[in-house]
């Protein structure tokens, strides 16, 4: 993998500056791959293979935000995988927090949010979402195709915007009753394969590309989420924005 300079950063308390190691002069990447972990060794470490092999001519790095985990999961970056740039927290503080922590010390021109239970599929999924990224840049935040381990489709990458209709029809359990309803469970976006570029009001932080500027200008996540919601937070800002939440189908985990 072509990476950025590879500092292992420790963190001794959450407010400090982290102690960046110097590292070898590079080409600044096109997109800075942003993971936070937590008691998921093996599984990161698949994503990361998965990584390696599907970046294609992407000039990327990786940042793992480790949130205090205790089943070795910074041994084996600081063993296996020593060109990731490690940001070891001695605490849980979750998920938003964690991306914002990994985001500080990120150098590439685009931030890919990814889960660290997930693999990319092919062996250029990830150029052509740049492509498209850098071709449209009407959107502000990028989502992809996932899929469950037997290839089916998972539909949670993206969702419609959350409202009062849909926040009714999900406390009443019409939107389990009648699942994939346009009327009743409106934020599933009905039969829609995501098999097709479409604007969304939701993408999910499990895989998500936001340019740089894009992510500084929103101010990155809310820290008051400690997990689950701040994509939903992000995805509302930036429409507001004028950078709404697009799917692009053409890369899939």
């Amino acid at each position: 993998m072509e990476l950025a300079p590879n500092p292992d950063l420790a963190l001794a308390g959450l407010d400090e500056a982290p102690h960046v190691n110097a590292g070898p002069s590079r080409v600044r990447p096109d997109v800075s791959i942003l993971i936070v972990a937590y008691e998921c060794r093996d599984e990161l470490a698949a994503c990361l293979r998965s990584i390696e092999r599907s970046r294609g001519s992407v000039p990327v790095e990786v940042v793992v935000t480790d949130n205090a985990s205790t089943d070795g999961t910074v041994e084996l970056l600081r063993s296996q995988f020593p060109d990731v740039r490690l940001v070891a927290l001695p605490e849980n503080v979750g998920f938003a927090r964690g991306v914002n922590r990994a985001a500080a010390v990120a150098s590439g021109e685009y931030l890919l949010l990814l889960n660290p239970d997930t693999v990319v599929h092919d062996d250029s999924g990830l150029e052509r979402l740049l492509a498209f990224a850098r071709g449209n840049p009407q959107y502000g935040l990028y989502g992809g195709r996932t899929l469950w381990p037997d290839g089916t489709l998972c539909p949670g990458s993206v969702w419609g915007a959350p409202s009062f209709w849909s926040h009714a029809c999900f406390a009443f359990l019409l939107s389990s009753a009648f699942k994939g309803s346009r009327v009743f469970d409106p934020d599933s976006l009905g039969g829609w394969r995501r098999d097709s570029v479409r604007r969304v009001g939701v993408v999910t932080g499990c895989l998500l590309l936001v340019s740089r500027a894009d992510w500084d200008a929103l101010g990155g996540f809310d820290e008051r989420f400690f997990m689950y919601g701040e994509d939903v937070d992000l995805s509302l800002r930036a429409a507001r924005a004028g950078r709404p939440p697009v799917l692009v189908p053409s890369i899939e985990i």
